[in-house]
């Protein structure tokens, strides 16, 4: 979707398999062939992560000050360089425990 000359919105397909993945862009694809000419060379990379779930969060109160450690269990997570938690409007790194916890 257009929504100006520096910024577009692309819908990811459902069926892609988790991993690194290459995305192009083009201003003429007719939506019929597809040629590598029609779209960009810059090799920009997106990491897909298999889905993920939370299961229980280990403190239910805590300090107002902060600083407490939560665990946070669920199924599914990836040890990647972004990941993190957001408390509210917060966001706080987290670390990679195992793709359980």
């Amino acid at each position: 979707t257009f929504l100006s000359s520096t910024h577009i919105w692309c819908q990811i397909p459902t069926d892609l398999p988790a991993g690194a993945i290459v995305v192009s862009v083009s201003n003429n694809y007719d939506g019929q062939s597809i040629r590598d000419t029609d779209f960009t060379r810059e090799e920009i990379l997106l990491e897909l992560l298999p889905s993920f779930s939370v299961d229980t969060v280990d403190m239910i109160l805590g300090p107002v000050e902060g600083g407490s450690e939560v665990l946070v269990t669920g199924d599914g997570f990836s040890d990647v360089n972004f990941l993190s938690c957001k408390f509210g409007t917060t966001v706080v790194a987290a670390t990679y425990i195992s793709s359980r916890d």
